[in-house]
């Protein structure tokens, strides 16, 4: 059955063997591995190879070793990542940018700049969002300009860029604004997903839209967090209690409901995908739970600290840690999970220690600064 099992990642020196080899797989798998040298020394020798892959007349080897580039690439590797910008497969196009984008270089930003006015949409999308990334402060009027790009792809990343643009009265968010009628949903999606943090009206219903798309959902429910008004709050309610959807949507609800100011329906919903048989929502939930502060969930987290049920153990600590100060059940949880042989247990005595420094600090400090106690 050994035919099944999908093939070994080459040691760093075969991989340098390979990049020679006569299959076109054994040369992707070699640039792959290129990407991740045995130690610092080996650096020179890893680039040598990428570059040599570079030449490959295979077009995912070609892209492979640009992938690579982009984690190891010095900066003499800026002119051949340049030079593959005008390479005859859109694949290797686009990596190049992503490569030119990573590179350390003097004239990264300009390349970048020009790579704006290429004639492949790939490249200008990639190079849109790269300036978006390196220079923010300058790149609205390029975004401005490539909104009315005939490439899609290259209008969503316009409406992408334009949504970093602090000044809601700006030249910006009015173009964002017509965008939400483009024709093509992603696009509009994309806008009204840039327009959510001013809870712009016309932007709503194209988020309503992007719940039913498994890959926009996440994102969606994000931009409605945005959102104060009741029919947002009641979508996203519905969302929430919806026996169909995974816990994964479910948890990204409650998040949502939490900042709309629905923290009932926010930590029902949190507590459904902590409890769920299925896993998916579990660490979603948990990074809410920390960030917002659950001390409602304290019970859900001290059964995960028991049974992790697919857990992420640095989450769950941080989880119990954020919620321990107020929650019993919470700090029972770290107690529990310091006293286990796991990877996590030094973490989480580390955190109980921490808790318990400061209750004690709190008890020793003067009288007149603690609490009066109740009869």
């Amino acid at each position: 059955m050994s035919w099944l099992l999908p093939p070994l990642e080459p040691h760093f020196d075969a991989a340098l063997r390979d990049v020679t080899a006569q299959g076109m797989e054994a040369r992707v798998a070699a640039a792959r591995r290129l990407a991740r040298p045995d130690n610092e020394r080996r650096l020179d020798e890893a680039r040598a190879g990428l570059r040599r892959l570079l030449d490959d007349p295979a077009a995912a080897v070609r892209a492979a070793a640009l992938d690579s580039l982009s984690n190891i690439g010095a900066s003499d590797d800026h002119s051949r990542a340049l030079s593959l910008l005008d390479d005859s497969h859109a694949l290797v196009r686009e990596w190049a940018v992503i490569a030119l984008a990573a590179i350390e270089h003097p004239e990264r930003n300009a390349e970048l700049r020009n790579a704006l006015n290429h004639p492949a949409p790939e490249v200008r999308f990639q190079a849109l969002q790269a300036c978006t990334q390196h220079s923010a402060e300058t790149v609205t009027a390029d975004a401005l300009a490539l909104s009315r790009d005939d490439d899609p792809k290259v209008r969503e990343a316009a409406a992408r860029a334009l949504g970093a643009e602090p000044d809601p009265s700006g030249p910006a968010h009015a173009r964002l604004r017509a965008l939400l009628s483009d024709p093509v949903p992603e696009v509009a999606w994309e806008s009204a997903i840039a327009l959510s943090p001013l809870e712009v009206d016309a932007a709503l219903p194209m988020l309503v839209a992007g719940l039913q798309q498994p890959a926009r959902v996440l994102d969606s429910l994000d931009g409605l967090a945005h959102y104060s008004n009741a029919q947002a709050r009641t979508i996203v309610a519905q969302l929430a209690q919806s026996w169909f959807k995974s816990p994964l949507v479910v948890a990204a609800a409650g998040r949502a409901l939490l900042a709309m100011g629905d923290r009932q329906s926010g930590v029902a919903a949190l507590r459904r995908a902590l409890r769920a048989l299925r896993s998916d929502g579990r660490n979603h939930a948990l990074e809410t739970v920390a960030r917002a502060q659950v001390n409602e969930l304290g019970a859900e987290l001290r059964g995960l600290a028991r049974f992790p049920r697919g857990a992420d153990g640095e989450l769950l600590v941080d989880a119990l840690g954020a919620i321990a100060k107020d929650s019993p059940a919470a700090r029972a949880g770290l107690t529990i999970l310091a006293r286990r042989r796991s990877p996590w247990s030094t973490t989480a005595a580390a955190v109980l220690a921490r808790l318990t420094s400061r209750t004690a600090s709190h008890d020793d400090a003067p009288s007149d600064t603690k609490k009066p106690i109740l009869p």
